[in-house]
């Protein structure tokens, strides 16, 4: 039976590079002190969780391909608010619908006798979400369950941004369960919208939300995306950029070093650069065999000539 592999490493096989590019604890010219003890030194860990996100971060910059993503967001329902000014907005929590919010980390306060409550605000009660109507007046003590004028119960179960989204680059819409997929156009600033349509159309991301005008049907969207790899939580999490365990281990022992005021923090900061660069060169050898364009091996033959000349 084949054996199923991985092609990624892990950040116990980034620790081990470390250890013994530095020969730690093993002489004058390592970093004496056994510094990358796992046990006996509590930064350890987090040295190489900083250093994970700061390698993402420089190879996204250096416009790594590894960091593409596309991922639908399906649902997006229409606007629950007659006004075409009030925007909708996904975020990491949740969707805006123009009047409450849904989503996987979307909660509610619980119902209190003693809050006076006003429209548009939410609360659990009895395991159910509820919204005060748009139309009510301020409520003191009336239960969600029964106070069906003031209060309307909601499913809190919504659509939310990828959790690694760092900055979307394109985004495509189509009606829910639709197959046909259209492109949107990212504003400027703003939106200027009178009526509610059925798609839309344009969007714009400020301030980690994705802002979009409000529409009459509920829609799919299809965003890509730079997105950071998942983060590392102990040893075995894995280091899912490939190679990219070295470049991490001499991003590590460059900060480890330097806080001690050794003098190898520069030899390990230039082998961190070198390792960073042997990843991105996999990028710059994919793009130029994308632009290389064979010669037709018809065509030009012969042109202008007579045969058997």
């Amino acid at each position: 039976m084949p054996v199923q592999t991985t092609p990624y490493q892990t950040a116990q096989d980034a620790l081990n590079i470390a250890i013994e590019a530095s020969n730690d604890g093993g002489g004058p010219s390592g970093m004496t002190g056994n510094v990358l003890n796992v046990t006996s030194n509590a930064q350890v860990l987090p040295t190489f969780q900083d250093n994970w996100i700061y390698l993402q971060d420089r190879l996204i910059s250096c416009g790594c391909d590894e960091f593409n993503y596309t991922k639908p967001v399906y649902n997006l329902g229409a606007s629950a608010s007659l006004n075409p000014s009030v925007n909708m907005e996904l975020t990491y929590n949740g969707y805006f619908n123009g009047v409450v919010w849904t989503g996987p980390n979307i909660t509610a306060p619980l119902w209190d006798s003693g809050t006076t409550y006003t429209q548009q605000m939410t609360v659990t009660f009895g395991n159910t979400y509820y919204v005060a109507l748009p139309n009510s007046s301020t409520n003191l003590n009336q239960e969600p369950d029964t106070a069906t004028t003031f209060w309307a119960p909601f499913n809190n179960i919504g659509p939310c941004l990828p959790a690694n989204l760092t900055k979307p680059l394109e985004v495509w819409e189509r009606q829910a369960g639709n197959n046909f997929w259209v492109p949107m156009v990212q504003a400027p600033d703003s939106f200027n919208r009178f009526t509610l349509t059925e798609r839309f159309g344009t969007w714009i991301f400020e301030d980690d939300r994705m802002i979009l005008p409000p529409c009459s049907q509920a829609n799919d969207i299809k965003i890509k995306f730079l997105g950071r790899k998942p983060p590392i939580i102990t040893w075995n999490s894995p280091i899912m950029v490939g190679g990219a365990a070295r470049a991490l281990a001499f991003l590590a022992l460059t900060d480890l070093a330097g806080g001690r005021g050794g003098p190898m923090a520069d030899s390990y900061k230039n082998k961190a650069e070198e390792a960073i660069n042997q990843i991105l060169n996999r990028t710059v050898r994919k793009m130029a065999y994308s632009s290389f364009v064979r010669l037709p091996f018809r065509g030009t033959r012969n042109r202008g000539r007579r045969s058997g000349v």
